[in-house]
């Protein structure tokens, strides 16, 4: 995949133009995770992508910050989840911890997994 291009001045019209003739409409899901990568481009790019109602929206976790050591801390997943959900204005299931809903599938593979052992 190719890196998002970097903009000093993200507002001119002329970026705009860039980023959205970037766009590859074949995406169908922006997974929202921890990055130390994050640029305003790349928020840019996935809030558009949002905005297509048949584009799923993941996240992976929700824990906000993170004790790196030493008395410092660094944001969590859940701080990049919120910066995408806010500017695209959509909630995404969480996939990873607290939430049930990676447990539920694994569960449910196990489960199809020893069903289909026992024909």
């Amino acid at each position: 995949m190719e890196r998002a291009p970097l903009y000093d001045n993200w507002w001119v019209p002329d970026v705009a133009a860039v980023i959205a003739k970037g766009l590859d409409s074949s995406v169908g899901c922006v997974i929202a995770s921890l990055t130390a990568d994050i640029n305003f481009t790349k928020l840019i790019i996935a809030v558009s992508y949002l905005q297509n109602p048949d584009v799923l929206f993941l996240g992976t976790n929700t824990d906000s910050m993170l004790p790196i050591g030493k008395g410092c801390f660094a944001p969590g997943d859940g701080a990049f989840v919120a910066a995408v959900e806010a500017g695209a204005c959509r909630t995404p299931p969480i996939l990873g911890k607290p939430e049930k809903y990676m447990f539920e599938v694994i569960r449910a593979c196990l489960l199809y997994t020893s069903d289909a052992a026992d024909e």
